[in-house]
């Protein structure tokens, strides 16, 4: 595996935090951060996944805008609460 070497400055509360819990789990800061930067790139990648069929069914609905799916989604949140008053 090729690997690239990254020279990166922190302040230094959340150099000592990446320390102490790369000693507690991870064995070395290079495995925490290699860690880290994995799950962001995974849950990044899911979140635009998730936004892009969130777009697919708006289209199927007939809604023109997020401003739209929005509105609706406050009015049917409005309505449920409705019985409790």
């Amino acid at each position: 595996m090729s690997v690239k070497t990254f020279n990166i400055s922190f302040p230094a509360a959340l150099a000592d935090q990446i320390d102490k819990k790369a000693k507690e789990q991870f064995g070395s800061r290079s495995d925490f951060l290699r860690y880290a930067a994995l799950k962001y790139l995974r849950e990044e990648q899911e979140f635009e996944e998730l936004m892009a069929y969130g777009k697919q069914i708006g289209k199927e609905i007939g809604y023109k805008s997020e401003k739209a799916v929005a509105r609706d989604i406050s009015a049917r949140r409005n309505q449920k609460r409705s019985w409790k008053l």
